[in-house]
């Protein structure tokens, strides 16, 4: 059964954190225990050699979920943590700034419950519309037309929208994959070569341990176009010079993991055959939060080092997710 970090806000929100939490850094504060789980930011450059890897610790707990490439070569990172010496539960949000050599910059630790985004004049919503019957929203990208791909899960399919910049749904489709099977992670979305894709792990039910990466292609007007699966495990990044990069655990089958201490970037070329496969010694058992590719052809990966806990996955049930666009530039 596949163990997934807590998910936090949307890919949209989390560059606008980055200009207005670092007036200055939070504390070190002595804990009277030690702390649970601390993460990593891992820079591969385009070949897959490892050029830095950073701690972070902001507490009890520290467990990234996003990492955003800012335009001054610097990296937003934003997850939650259990602040230092607070003898509870509750997680709070958490955002840090690395510089281009992963240098610690400066965090900043909300209170709970406080929206990252507000009182940021950048962040204030354009529009905001309702998914009918989608369970979960996982990503959400700009397209070449001035709107935006949203991908998700709707009664335990994936999903996938385009809506305009006035936030109008243009179309919406579902890839059915049967009723033995979960869409947990939307990996990647992508408009390139005259098609819109994405990539989606499927989670098999009742088989442990049973997930498949899948490439779903579509035509601009929303006409499914292909389908075929990776011998790979999500995150999955598709590349612009065509293949895919991914990261992943491996384990004593042949096969991967979302868990372990010798984390591996791995490459593939378009046809999913492997390019070459980089591996980092964690030194503890860690697992993934998030991979992306930088405007150089770098690789960022932010992973949580200690044991290994928490299932979630989506309810097949209906609902109704909201998106939230904010104003471009």
């Amino acid at each position: 059964m596949r163990y997934h970090l807590p998910v936090i806000g949307l890919l949209l929100a989390t560059v606008l954190v980055a200009g207005c939490l670092f007036g200055s850094s939070s504390p070190g504060v002595d804990l009277p225990y030690p702390p649970f789980r601390d993460a990593s930011v891992i820079k591969f450059n385009p070949n897959g050699t490892v050029e830095w890897q950073t701690p972070l610790s902001f507490g009890r707990d520290t467990i990234p979920s996003t990492v955003t490439p800012l335009p001054n070569g610097s990296y937003a990172i934003t997850g939650e943590t259990i602040p230092g010496g607070e003898n509870v539960s509750i997680p709070h949000s958490f955002t840090a700034l690395l510089d281009a050599n992963g240098s610690l910059v400066g965090n900043r630790t909300l209170s709970p419950f406080t929206d990252p985004t507000a009182g940021d004049a950048n962040g204030t919503a354009s529009w905001e519309k309702a998914l009918p019957d989608w369970a979960a929203i996982r990503k959400a990208v700009p397209d070449s037309s001035g709107g935006y791909l949203i991908g998700g899960s709707a009664y335990g399919d994936a999903a996938i929208a385009r809506v305009d910049a006035g936030g109008g749904v243009l179309w919406e489709q579902t890839v059915d994959e049967g009723d033995s099977a979960l869409i947990w992670d939307i990996s990647d979305l992508w408009e390139a070569d005259g098609e819109i894709g994405m990539i989606y792990e499927v989670i098999r039910t009742g088989q442990a341990g049973s997930s498949e990466a899948v490439v779903a292609t579509f035509g601009h007007d929303g006409t499914p176009a292909g389908r075929r699966t990776l011998d790979a495990f999500t995150p999955v990044l598709r590349l612009p010079d065509s293949g895919y990069v991914f990261a992943a655990f491996p384990t004593g089958e042949g096969s991967w993991y979302y868990y372990g201490t010798v984390l591996h970037l791995v490459r593939l070329n378009e046809s999913g055959a492997m390019v070459w496969d980089s591996a980092v010694d964690l030194g503890e058992g860690s697992q993934i939060g998030s991979l992306v590719r930088t405007d150089d052809g770098s690789y960022i990966v932010a992973v949580t080092h200690g044991p290994a806990y928490g299932v979630s996955f989506p309810t097949a049930s209906g609902g109704s997710a909201v998106s939230i666009a904010f104003r471009r530039g």
